[in-house]
């Protein structure tokens, strides 16, 4: 297992299980009552889990490279992006406040996808 393994099973595990499967399998109230949202809302965050499923989808396949030995380097920018303007975004809107957990664990993940993406050599390495 290497650094980016460990990266890539954290994003992949904490989003899917934390946002992406609870926006689409929890009842429409259920979400509407823990969002603070309108039943209004409910099909925008049923597809903002689809897409957060389809960007998983996507980092599952860094696996790939790294079978193969290869720093998988537009996963990592999908990563970066994704996760740093999330992160840039709570910060910004002072949602941070009510979403700390949320913010640390995407914000983490962005940091860690930059320090992988500047250290190949380090991310690729057994721990």
């Amino acid at each position: 297992m290497t650094i980016l393994d460990i990266v890539l099973i954290t994003k992949i595990l904490g989003t899917g299980l934390f946002v992406g499967l609870p926006l689409l399998l929890l009842p429409a109230g259920s979400i509407a009552t823990r969002l603070s949202v309108g039943s209004e809302a409910i099909p925008y965050l049923r597809l903002y889990g689809v897409a957060i499923m389809a960007l998983l989808v996507g980092y599952s396949f860094g696996f790939s490279h790294l079978i193969e030995g290869r720093f998988p380097y537009g996963i990592a920018a999908m990563g970066i992006v994704s996760n740093g303007f999330g992160a840039l975004t709570l910060l910004l809107t002072g949602a941070w406040q009510s979403q700390k957990g949320m913010t640390v664990l995407i914000g983490g993940i962005a940091l860690a996808l930059i320090f992988c993406a500047l250290n190949p050599e380090l991310a690729l390495a057994p721990v």
